[in-house]
């Protein structure tokens, strides 16, 4: 540290100077007129006596005692330099402790700086995230509200059917009065009936402001199933030309509704499905519920962007074991009030038995793979990053082979009816029939799907 400030680590010199004879950066100190402070005591010893009666040792001669004198001024300016020298070196110790504590300082808080712009970037980031969560939430509030209303709406239909069948029972479950005409009065006790002038009656369903056309469904008693599905909203598309179905509904007919099994009990979606059968057997038809024990274990894609998740043999009888129950619970009640009870069937039941190469040359044979590639389905699919797998590719194979063997005796169904998005395999299984049961003619019917107020 003294060489660094200019001063030598050598003592002082003869002359007085420091660091071997560098003068003006530590300047000798003014040498006091009294030398007191820096010399020993100089008074002259006492004279002793010796034995020969003469004077003791002679006293020290002056250039001695001049020399004595630098010796121990310079002696002296040593330990104030020693000292000098410790106060620099703990003046130059504490700036670099300061200017290490300023750095850590300014590390530190640049630190806190980054971690506070980073905690602001994340916060912003939360309250985008809880504005979403919040928006999503007032929409799931409106579709609750909207599902909550379409249910009322379609659990009224359903009360009007077993409530009406109470009060007017069997055949007469549709007999409402027609709307009033000029000069008409309405027919009594609510009954159709014939009107003054003489014209067929006009009957609608219970509750329903829609009324429909002269009956000529079963018996000529009810109204045709084909109307009343349609006043109900329960009829997007039929398969064929004109009024073909309708014309086969004047007589009784079986129709069926699958039913997968992808849960343990029926959903909000099988709503229109079960009110389609409900319909059915009101009008003197045949309902049929099929629950999918075979094509459960393949999946259906109709109307998924991916693959459905394959369900173990466990959880698939215990979904089919639920779903029959709650049908039966539903649909048994219309056997008891004037209308069909309801048929379940599983399809486990003839295609488990089935091998793979029979149902090659059986059913593959019969099918055009062009025709399988135009299905909206598939082609949506195929267009999609996942694609379709063969297993779900086949689905529809095994659906319209459903609808052939339903067709035989002793269930000889007629109509297969399903959701919209089930109109590839409807259509599947009429063209199948038609092929393996030597142009036997059946039908397809499909009611709309039942969505959220966004389509979904």
């Amino acid at each position: 540290m003294g060489d660094a400030l200019g001063i030598g680590s050598g003592n002082v010199g003869d002359d007085g100077t420091v660091g071997g004879g560098r003068r003006g950066l530590i300047p000798s100190p003014a040498r006091p007129s009294d030398d007191s402070d820096l010399e020993l005591d100089e008074s002259p010893e006492p004279r002793r006596n010796t034995p020969g009666g003469g004077s003791g040792a002679a006293p020290e001669s002056r250039p001695e005692k001049k020399r004595l004198r630098e010796k121990r001024r310079r002696e002296a300016l040593n330990v104030r330099f020693e000292a000098l020298q410790t106060a620099i070196g703990c003046g130059a110790s504490a700036r670099m402790d300061k200017e290490s504590v300023l750095e850590e300082a300014v590390y530190f808080f640049h630190a806190l700086d980054t971690k506070l712009s980073t905690l602001a970037t994340r916060n912003e980031s939360l309250a985008a995230e809880l504005a979403d969560l919040r928006a999503e939430k007032a929409d799931l509030r409106v579709d609750k509200t909207a599902l909550r209303k379409e249910v009322a709406a379609l659990e009224e239909q359903l009360a009007a059917i077993k409530g009406d069948a109470g009060e007017t029972g069997g055949d007469d479950v549709y007999a409402l009065a027609p709307p009033p005409r000029e000069g008409v009065s309405p027919a009594p006790d609510g009954a159709a009936a014939a009107t003054a002038t003489g014209t067929a009656a006009t009957t609608t369903l219970p509750g329903h402001p829609r009324f429909l056309s002269p009956a000529d469904g079963v018996g000529g008693k009810r109204p045709n199933i084909v109307d009343v599905l349609r006043s109900q909203g329960l009829v997007e598309a039929v398969t064929g030309e004109g009024d073909t179905l309708r014309d086969a509904a004047r007589e009784p007919l079986t129709v069926y509704v699958g039913f997968d099994p992808t849960a343990d009990s029926l959903h909000l979606g099988n709503l229109h499905g079960i009110l389609t059968l409900a319909w059915l057997a009101r009008a003197g038809h045949k309902p049929v519920a099929l629950v999918g024990g075979a094509t459960g274990r393949v999946g259906d894609p109709s109307g998924r962007s991916t693959e459905r998740p394959l369900l173990d043999g466990a959880a698939i009888q215990r979904n089919l074991d639920g779903i029959a129950a709650n049908i039966r619970q539903v649909l048994d009640a219309q056997g008891g009030a004037g209308g069909e009870s309801v048929v379940v069937l599983n399809n486990h039941d003839w295609l488990g038995g089935t091998s793979f190469l029979d149902f090659l040359r059986d059913v593959g044979k019969h099918t055009c793979v062009s025709g399988m590639l135009a299905k909206d389905t598939v082609r949506t699919r195929l267009a999609s990053d996942d694609g379709m797998s063969f297993t779900e590719f086949t689905y529809q194979l095994l659906q319209a082979y459903d609808y052939a063997y339903l067709s035989d005796p002793p269930h000889n169904v007629r109509v297969q009816a399903g959701g919209s998005d089930q109109w590839g395999n409807i259509t599947a299984g009429t063209e199948l029939t038609r092929k393996l049961r030597g142009g036997r003619v059946v039908h397809g019917l499909v009611f709309p799907l039942l969505t959220r107020s966004d389509g979904k």
